[in-house]
């Protein structure tokens, strides 16, 4: 009887700790934010918590789901209409939920922030393309979609110069060496530079001017059209591809070719984000990475945190974006993501900083220091052969098929 009695004890215990747990964080108390991979480290949230208590006098506990693919992010705030109050998609993403209705401009006195702190250049892009009114999002990181290769690689040695073209990622000599990215949007667009080569190559007088209007026109076309017949360009390249290909990753990559030197994949399409992520980290093996945009030209992305629709906790969503404005916080982000924060003079001193750090230069090659700032702060001449991904409205589903064919087939 003392048993049946002390279990009885031990169960209502268990049962009232389980109900004080789920008071203490309940939804009201909780930012629900969605992200693409490890976006956001745990020092910040920590830091936006007790920031939080300390402004409003309130508790919020921040939970951050990751997923793989901003396609994935889609499905969860469309299709499943899943509980999110901050969520981090990519610029043509952006584009396409707030055609769809389904984000809500931030409040005024975020806006207001965000018109203060935010690099201009960034604004304008984001004006130019998926955010009109600049009104729907807060830039958080940008970059670029280019090359990484091993120095030290045997190919690399051999021959450098190959990978500063797309068309090394399709050099039977680097077979089974390759990283592609697992990621229906850059594959298609990486798809249509590579099989455009001879195009852009000409429209650029030989890669010496990418002003020409011919040039821009093509980039563009490639970067904002959505048609039968580029797709179909593009599942050949792809489909021509594939034996080569190594892995198809979408986070993996990066650490891999640091972790195995380059033994099994040496190079590959990657953000500068993968990148600036396993340099920052430090060890000797990531000090022998190099990152480019190739000659045809390449993808600036910016990935921006927006509100959805389906918001719970709207005022401490805002809250959250005004924490990450603060220089001090987008120095911090920069420093874990390994990208560029759009607060401007957070970017601008954490790259004052780093090139004056002798640790972080010691046992890095000729050249890196150039290669880092082009990479983290990419010049005019860089940006110039670059364009902003946009959604492709109807022909989205048809990219999606296309890219589920090449990767079963």
């Amino acid at each position: 009887m003392k048993k049946i009695v002390c279990l009885l004890i031990v169960v209502c215990l268990l049962a009232l700790s389980f109900s004080f747990l789920t008071s203490c964080t309940s939804r009201s108390d909780t930012l629900r934010v969605l992200t693409q991979g490890e976006y956001l480290s745990k020092d910040v949230i920590k830091a936006f918590q007790n920031w939080y208590k300390k402004e409003t006098g309130k508790k919020v506990v921040v939970k951050n789901v990751e997923v793989e693919t901003i396609e994935e992010m889609y499905t969860l705030i469309k299709v499943k209409k899943d509980d999110f109050d901050l969520i981090c998609p990519s610029d043509y993403m952006v584009e396409r939920m707030r055609k769809e209705n389904l984000l809500k401009p931030f409040s005024s006195e975020t806006a207001a922030i965000l018109n203060e702190v935010i690099n201009p250049d960034i604004i304008a892009k984001a004006k130019e393309s998926y955010d009109p009114t600049f009104s729907y999002t807060m830039p958080y990181m940008m970059g670029t979609l280019g090359i990484m290769y091993n120095v030290t690689s045997s190919a690399a040695q051999a021959n450098a110069a190959q990978f500063a073209s797309w068309a090394s990622m399709w050099s039977n000599a680097n077979s089974k060496k390759i990283f592609m990215k697992d990621s229906e949007r850059d594959a298609y667009t990486i798809g249509l530079l590579y099989a455009f080569r001879e195009e852009l190559k000409a429209a650029s007088l030989n890669y010496t001017d990418y002003t020409t209007p011919e040039y821009q026109a093509l980039l563009t076309r490639i970067f904002s059209e959505g048609s039968d017949e580029l797709i179909a360009k593009a599942k050949k390249a792809l489909s021509d591809q594939k034996a080569l290909v190594y892995d198809y990753e979408v986070d993996s990559g990066k650490d891999d070719m640091v972790l195995d030197g380059g033994k099994k994949g040496y190079f590959g399409l990657f953000w500068s984000c993968d990148a600036g992520y396993v340099i920052n980290e430090g060890s000797a093996a990531a000090k022998k990475l190099c990152y480019l945009v190739p000659q045809e030209g390449g993808n600036l992305w910016i990935d921006s945190f927006c509100i959805p629709k389906t918001v719970k906790n709207e005022s401490k969503a805002n809250k959250f974006v005004q924490f990450l404005c603060k220089q001090d916080v987008a120095y911090d982000c920069m420093d874990y993501v390994g990208s560029t924060t759009g607060v401007k003079a957070a970017a601008e001193k954490y790259m004052e900083d780093i090139l004056e750090d002798d640790e972080f230069l010691n046992g890095t090659y000729e050249g890196f220091v150039e290669m880092y700032k082009e990479m983290m702060l990419p010049s005019a001449a860089t940006l110039t052969r670059c364009a902003v991904m946009r959604d492709l409205g109807s022909y989205n589903d048809k990219i999606t098929s296309m890219w589920a064919t090449v990767l079963s087939n």
